[in-house]
């Protein structure tokens, strides 16, 4: 149950990313810019964003493990609405990277 709120909060972003590319004219020049907003969008909801800010230009190089760039739990953003924080502890444990 708790991983489903997570898992909307992620598919909600990529059903938007989809649906833009299931357009009947060709996108494929808009698609590194896409993808590069949802890297960071991503990143930034559990990741300083500072840190991944830095990586604008080289997204590839953005370490999802590195704790010490991480946000305060009480930051991570992981859904719609204010989840505890040991949800998001939860989320955050059983669903890294």
């Amino acid at each position: 149950m708790l991983d489903l709120e997570f898992l909307v909060y992620v598919l909600d972003k990529f059903n938007k990313f989809n649906a833009t590319f299931q357009n009947n004219k060709p996108l494929l020049h808009e698609l590194q810019d896409y993808v590069s907003h949802l890297i960071l969008d991503l990143s930034r909801s559990f990741m300083d964003g500072g840190y991944v800010n830095n990586f604008k230009s080289s997204l590839l190089t953005i370490d999802p493990r590195n704790n010490d760039k991480f946000l305060p739990m009480t930051s991570i953003h992981v859904g719609k609405g204010n989840l505890p924080t040991f949800i998001i502890a939860y989320i955050f444990l059983y669903c890294r990277l």
